[in-house]
């Protein structure tokens, strides 16, 4: 994704407007596009700084093509690759070599100047023999840590390379996000895919059944006590799964310092095309190792199902993260709480107030395990488990034996 350096954005009637290339306005783009991605195709083992020179040569003949947007074709470029990096340290450990080797030569000079120094050429010469290697080969060598000298390895590149172009639109929309307040979505088709994102990047969000569609707020980054990178980045990963979906709304509230509250607007006709997010992909290092932890265990009592049932208790609206199902036939829903602030956890307790009919065990990080416990819901929910980084399959594994057997 692009950094919040890398965005282009214009402000309209107070709505913010993302930088677009489209086929009629920018049409001298799709050849670039095919140049940009046969750079990187036939890049191999050149070094990025070498890539990158060669993007801004083939769009610097164009004059509207800002700065910004030259390096956010490279950055996009850039996470299809595979770079050679130097990964156990060997250009640090040889700077510091040479510039001990170096230490008696200084002052380095590259000309006499007087009675002390040493020439440059003499010193290189002299550090050259003492490492038995050629200088030109040692100076290569020194920097490869760094990432402009990282050289291509290999590319996944774009089934068409007009898909550069498509991904650039994606990308300049996500950063949008970064500062999100709130979202709200109506949702009339693909409801369960479209929480089933949400849920993939850990959102904080609510559903409310209405007339004809449900509507999910989400809470944006810029809502937190504590702006987080990390929320915003998972926010803007949550975008290309909503555009694979259809049948929704959306209208988001965006904090800029400059301007304070913005409004932006975004449906499934938009016309932004996004690579298609695998279905069994985790956006959640904590639920992906949950879940692939599960399966590694020899557990003949117990299945854990991720295709979630959608719960409707009056207009409330509850799709819980797994269901564990025994072998008798009992069901206990499992949900996981990561990102939360007060008002959400608040929300989330009345939420499950409404399911007193069902089994529910309340996986909640550690730091907001006090607030739920403080918050007395608590009491609806056969167990709340605590977590840290990771959850305890054992102690899970014993909560729900126990509330099958409370229910028994």
């Amino acid at each position: 994704m692009l950094t919040r350096e890398l965005a282009i954005s214009k402000i309209i009637h107070r709505e913010i407007v993302p930088d677009r290339l489209t086929r009629t306005t920018h049409a001298e783009y799709g050849p670039l596009a095919r140049r940009m991605t046969a750079v990187y195709e036939q890049g191999i083992g050149r070094t990025r700084s070498e890539l990158h020179r060669q993007i801004r040569d083939i769009l610097v003949a164009l004059p509207s093509c800002p700065p910004k947007r030259v390096d956010a074709f490279c950055k996009l470029l850039d996470e299809r690759c595979e770079y050679v990096t130097d990964s156990k340290g060997t250009s640090a450990k040889l700077r510091r070599q040479v510039f001990r080797l170096a230490s008696p030569y200084q002052p380095i000079t590259i000309e006499h100047r007087g009675k002390t120094g040493t020439l440059e050429a003499e010193a290189k010469s002299k550090i050259a023999a003492v490492l038995g290697r050629p200088w030109q080969e040692i100076a290569e060598q020194m920097f490869l840590d760094l990432p402009e000298n990282h050289r291509l390895k290999a590319f996944r590149s774009f089934e068409d390379p007009i898909g550069l172009l498509a991904r650039y639109n994606v990308a300049q929309t996500q950063v949008v996000f970064y500062d999100a307040i709130k979202m709200e979505i109506r949702a009339r088709d693909d409801l369960k895919e479209i929480i089933r994102f949400a849920k993939l990047a850990r959102l904080m969000h609510r559903i409310i059944q209405e007339s004809d569609s449900y509507l999910i707020q989400l809470d944006g980054p810029a809502s937190l006590l504590q702006r987080t990178s990390r929320y915003g980045v998972a926010m803007a990963r949550f975008v290309p799964g909503l555009l694979s979906c259809k049948g929704w709304t959306a209208s988001a509230s965006i904090k800029r310092s400059r301007w304070g509250e913005l409004s932006f607007r975004l449906d499934d006709k938009c016309g932004l095309q996004s690579e298609v997010v695998p279905a069994e992909e985790f956006d959640s290092k904590l639920e992906e190792d949950f879940y692939r932890e599960w399966g590694e265990q020899d557990n003949r009592d117990w299945q854990l199902q991720r295709e979630t049932r959608i719960l409707h208790s009056g207009q409330q609206v509850f799709i819980p993260d797994f269901e564990a199902i025994h072998k008798s036939g009992a069901r206990v829903l499992i949900e996981i709480v990561g990102f939360w602030t007060p008002e959400y956890l608040s929300h989330k307790m009345h939420v499950l107030e409404q399911f007193k009919d069902q089994s529910i065990v309340l996986l909640v990080q550690s730091k907001a395990s006090k607030k739920v416990a403080g918050m007395g819901s608590h009491r609806v929910l056969h167990r709340v488990i605590e977590y840290k980084s990771k959850i305890v399959l054992s102690k899970l594994l014993a909560i729900l034996e126990e509330a099958i057997g409370s229910e028994s």
